[in-house]
């Protein structure tokens, strides 16, 4: 049966290679296949242009904002660099900062749990002590997320952290 129906489907392959009157067919399916290649092809190129034009729209928005850049190596990383330049210059906070992480920890956090200690490393804060229990540590965590911020219980402390930058 099975070697019978391996026979039946090579013939048939062999047919539709070799059979005059398959020819049509043959040509339709390579003509077919080669447009399909020269169009993907073509969507590539599109897209590249696309993505070329974006990157080159996100660099010429950052030399006119900030004309002290001359060399872009990362358009987003320099704007934002900038953008703390400038906030510190005028004495603005990010939510970055400690006093906007403190706050955002203190409207989260239960009245009762006060953390033993404080660490602030690159945006981010460590409040050591706090024990939560898991229906308050939902509501904690709820709470910093619709304020912007991501928030882990680790080893005994509460991990914050903005979620975007500014």
């Amino acid at each position: 049966g099975r070697t019978r129906a391996l026979r039946k489907a090579g013939s048939a392959a062999s047919a539709f290679l070799y059979a005059p009157q398959w020819r049509a067919a043959r040509w339709g399916a390579g003509l077919l296949a080669a447009a399909h290649l020269v169009g993907l092809n073509a969507w590539a190129w599109q897209e590249r242009d696309a993505l070329a034009a974006k990157q080159a729209a996100v660099r010429n928005a950052l030399t006119q904002t900030f004309p002290k850049v001359q060399v872009v190596v990362d358009a987003p990383v320099q704007m934002e660099r900038e953008l703390a330049v400038l906030r510190q210059a005028a004495g603005s906070v990010s939510p970055r900062d400690l006093e906007p992480l403190l706050a955002a920890a203190g409207a989260a956090l239960p009245a009762d749990q006060l953390p033993n200690a404080l660490e602030y490393t690159a945006g981010e804060l460590r409040l050591r002590g706090i024990t939560l229990a898991p229906e308050e540590q939902t509501a904690a965590f709820t709470r910093l997320q619709a304020a912007g911020y991501s928030a882990r219980l680790d080893d005994g402390s509460l991990l914050l952290r903005a979620e975007v930058t500014p």
